[in-house]
């Protein structure tokens, strides 16, 4: 009996912490980023894109090239990977064969 009296207690305390439906939750808009790729055969250039993306709140672009970095700039986008071996996605990292090939980059300084 004295169990279920504290474990009501418990719940009650929890109900009463937990804040009611019609408060008011302050939100954190969310900074996300997008890969190129989603665009698939669209006919926009790469800075009708990047209008598209300010316009709908995303915060920057994954993996794109080292001459598009300004262009995502201006439009306060902010490139959120680089492949800093001047490959795309599909011809970096993911393929273990052509691992040998960006040792030297990677080690330069």
């Amino acid at each position: 009996m004295a169990a279920a009296l504290l474990a009501a207690v418990s719940l009650g305390e929890i109900a009463t912490s937990a804040p009611a439906a019609s408060q008011t939750v302050n939100r954190v808009p969310l900074r996300q980023s997008v890969m190129g790729s989603v665009w698939g055969n669209t006919q926009l250039s790469f800075e009708e894109r990047c209008a598209v993306l300010q316009r709908i709140g995303f915060m920057g672009l994954d993996l794109p090239r080292a001459d598009q970095v300004p262009i995502l700039r201006d439009y306060g986008l902010a490139p959120a990977l680089m492949t800093g071996t001047g490959t795309r996605f599909q011809d970096g990292l993911i393929r273990r064969e052509l691992h040998d090939m960006f040792e030297d980059a990677f080690t330069r300084e």
